[in-house]
């Protein structure tokens, strides 16, 4: 098996993550090894941060960390799969109490990667998550298209 990993830009200037690109397997026959077609995978990005929540709507000085989720998957048997996203639950002057939240975002210490390292103390931000709301599934060889629409969560 085979994978083809990336570290593509995030475009607001934070480090980028690995992103796994593709993935390719073998069948096997009587004969040897056959090669099969990859499965690869789309990427979106989305702000992770949910950036000004800490100074009250104004900008601030650290990016909001885009990060890639995956949108849609072509797979080895030519099939697609497509992925959709909650929109964002939080936003700057409109988060949630710690204590008590109910919203798709979270709140977290910590201290950016760039921060001063003397005296410097870690403070509460706040991170979007984004849960699946639906996953279609495409057979573009012939005429299969199942659409499941995830509207509950069990919490674990």
């Amino acid at each position: 098996m085979g994978h083809d990993p990336l570290v593509p830009p995030t475009g607001d200037g934070s480090s980028p993550a690995l992103w796994l690109a593709s993935i390719t397997r073998s069948g096997h026959t009587g004969t040897g090894k056959v090669p099969l077609p990859p499965v690869t995978f789309k990427g979106k990005t989305y702000p992770n941060r949910v950036e000004g929540a800490t100074t009250g709507g104004d900008p601030d000085p650290v990016p909001p960390m885009w990060r890639y989720r995956v949108w849609g998957i072509d797979t080895e048997t030519r099939g697609t799969i497509g992925v959709t996203y909650s929109p964002q639950d939080c936003k700057a002057g409109d988060v949630p109490s710690p204590s008590s939240n109910t919203r798709r975002c979270y709140p977290i210490k910590w201290s950016p990667p760039d921060a001063p390292a003397a005296n410097y103390t870690p403070y509460l931000d706040w991170f979007h998550t984004y849960v699946t709301t639906q996953v279609l599934e495409t057979d573009v060889i012939c005429c299969y298209r199942r659409l499941v629409r995830l509207t509950a969560w069990d919490t674990v």
